[in-house]
């Protein structure tokens, strides 16, 4: 049987700034508003999270419809949960590359913190669903606690860019953290 690899998503196969960008551009246009306004609704509803993985897209789009006087969301959901664009515009030139010479060696899987429904929805929209094993999908809305970290396959490497992340991993020897530095 082939090694485990699990990947982060945000920061590691997904460039999670292009993605914003690429979102507020069209939120804003869907709103008719700047992006100065629409950067300062978002700032208001993150001062709301306790932390930036409690981001969650239906809370923000509630919190636009309100600020901003919607009578429906259909179109702000219609922007984070059916425009597929956005997403692969936002991958790293390299992910697919990486990830189909990667499939052939490895078993592909995903590890990562956030909500389910918007970390299924960046891979499937993205393209990047079919490369990754739904056996080896795992997304918590606290990826380090003991709990999660138990239900990783013994063996497991995983690639994340938060040196923090890597950090705590390295104290769990069940897996094997790899560090993509995606900064510098």
């Amino acid at each position: 049987m082939k090694p485990v690899l699990l990947f982060d998503i945000d920061r590691t196969i997904i460039d999670t700034g292009r993605l914003k960008e690429l979102r507020n551009q069209k939120l804003s246009k869907a709103l008719k508003t700047n992006l100065n306004k629409l950067g300062r609704a978002r700032l208001l509803y993150a001062k709301s999270l306790a932390k930036s993985t409690d981001y969650n897209p239906d809370g923000y789009i509630r919190h636009l419809k309100k600020i901003f006087s919607l009578k429906s969301s259909k179109a702000l959901k219609r922007i984070y949960f059916k425009t597929p664009s956005l997403y692969r515009l936002a991958l790293y030139p390299e992910t697919r590359a990486a990830l189909t010479i990667l499939k052939t060696a490895y078993r592909l899987g995903i590890y990562t913190e956030g909500f389910r429904k918007f970390q299924k929805a960046k891979l499937k929209l993205s393209g990047l669903l079919p490369f990754f094993e739904p056996d080896l999908t795992f997304i918590h809305r606290r990826k380090l606690t003991p709990w999660a970290v138990k239900q990783l396959p013994r063996g497991a490497a995983i690639v994340d860019d938060n040196l923090e992340v890597i950090n705590a991993l390295s104290k769990f020897p069940r897996v094997t953290p790899v560090w993509l530095n995606r900064k510098d």
